[in-house]
């Protein structure tokens, strides 16, 4: 593009250069731009509906007194970012009430060549504008993708992360973490994913559209170690949806309870790892898998039930 070729050094304001240009689908071309002078790029590409990648990564743009207001906004197609050292993304309309990219639509993860240096990493668009701050960052220069997967970690423990992807419909469960403490202590009314509405639940929560459970095969978690689930009574209750579980990885040792973990999974087929549960903490199995009349097979066959609440 000729724009590639003009010198910018000495432009000090860039604001609504390219507003409202729809047709503008990628950036990189002009990702070379001297923005040493500049100190305004106020809503520079608001607007940009199809605008889908961003190279920031060799413009400077923090300091000077620098305004970023509305930079980004209403660029709701955004599916690739690249960063520098010298990338802001605070304060320029890249949040989670940005078109498309809330906390329901997806998140966006790190490269792994960055995620080797700096640690994997994958949040929401607010997340990602918090960790290029006004001031600067620290951060080996990143390509951040933009992913329709929604994901969280557990107030309980920043270890154990969440993901739902959106169109496997699959939940998977995890550890990352670096203490060796993979404790969740939630219990069913205060799951991190529970007032998630996916785009495709109709306006119902995810229960209604999640048709598999995964906890990750606990040799891919960091220390090959299981994601230890102290409160597990109800967390799967009523997902009407779900056909498929794996709970190999998914330890009960320190639970007292599993009532109703899994009632009311009207579709459930297939559950397996239960085998491999240690529940001789537990004291209630109450209506673990009452209405499961789907399930194909069950293995407790190491579970002590002996005496206790069935």
């Amino acid at each position: 593009t000729p724009l590639a070729g003009w010198a910018t050094g000495n432009v000090q304001n860039f604001s609504s250069m390219f507003k409202d240009c729809v047709s503008l689908e990628d950036q990189s071309p002009i990702r070379n731009w001297n923005t040493a002078a500049a100190n305004n790029m106020s809503y520079m590409f608001a607007g940009c509906s199809n605008l889908k990648y961003l190279d920031l990564s060799q413009w400077n743009m923090k300091g000077r007194g620098m305004s970023l207001t509305g930079m980004l906004d209403g660029c709701g197609d955004l599916t690739q970012i690249k960063t520098g050292e010298s990338t802001v993304l605070a304060g320029t309309g890249l949040s989670d009430n940005l078109e498309g990219h809330g906390k329901s639509d997806g998140s966006w993860s790190r490269d792994d060549s960055a995620a080797a240096v700096d640690g994997v990493w994958a949040d929401s668009s607010s997340k990602l504008a918090d960790l290029y701050p006004a001031g600067g960052n620290s951060l080996t220069p990143a390509t951040y993708t933009w992913e329709e997967v929604v994901r969280g970690r557990f107030d309980s423990n920043q270890g154990v992360w969440w993901e739902y992807n959106l169109n496997t419909h699959t939940l998977t469960i995890g550890y990352d973490g670096t203490d060796g403490n993979t404790h969740v202590q939630e219990d069913a009314n205060h799951l991190p994913w529970g007032s998630l509405a996916p785009p495709d639940a109709g306006g119902q929560g995810i229960k209604s559209v999640l048709p598999k459970l995964v906890f990750q095969d606990s040799s891919l978690n960091v220390d090959g170690l299981k994601v230890e689930v102290d409160n597990p009574a109800g967390w799967f209750a009523g997902y009407s949806a779900m056909t498929e579980a794996d709970v190999a990885s998914m330890d009960v040792s320190a639970a007292t309870s599993l009532a109703g973990i899994f009632s009311g999974a009207t579709s459930l087929e297939t559950l397996t790892g239960t085998e491999e549960w240690n529940t001789s903490n537990v004291v209630d199995f109450s209506s673990a898998f009452q209405g499961d009349q789907e399930l194909v097979s069950l293995d407790i066959s190491s579970w002590n039930l002996v005496g206790h609440d069935v």
